[in-house]
C-alpha cells in the first residue's frame, strides 16, 4: 500500500505519465534503500539510524510476504501510506486552486 500511495503522489505531482512512473520509481528505490544508506551513518546519528532501520520498508516486505506480522512494521507502513496519501490530496488541492 505504501508503493501505491507512492505512484499517486507521483502521479498528483506532474501530468505527464511517463515522467510520473520514472518520479514513482525513483520514490520507491530511494525508501527501499535508504535504510542501507542510514546504516553507514556516523555513530553519533544512532536516533537517525534506528529510525531508518525501524521504517526499512524492505525488510518489512520481506517479513510480510513470509507470513510475519509485527505491529510496529503494520503501524509504520500505514503511517507512510497515509501521509503520502496527504501529500497526493494536498497536491491536487494545489493543482486545483492555481
Amino acid at each position: 500500500s505504501v508503493f501505491i500511495a507512492l505512484g499517486l503522489f507521483a502521479s498528483a505531482l506532474t501530468q505527464h505519465q511517463i515522467l510520473a512512473g520514472f518520479l514513482a520509481l525513483v520514490l520507491v528505490v530511494g525508501f527501499l534503500f535508504l535504510p542501507s544508506a542510514g546504516a553507514q551513518l556516523p555513530m553519533e546519528y544512532e536516533a537517525l539510524r534506528d529510525a531508518l532501520a525501524t521504517g526499512n520498508l524492505w525488510k518489512q516486505t520481506e517479513e510480510g510476504s513470509r507470513g510475519l506480522l509485527d505491529l510496529v512494521h503494520v503501524t509504520c507502513q500505514i503511517a507512510f501510506t497515509g501521509l503520502f496519501l496527504l501529500f497526493t490530496i494536498r497536491a491536487v488541492e494545489v493543482r486545483k486552486w492555481t
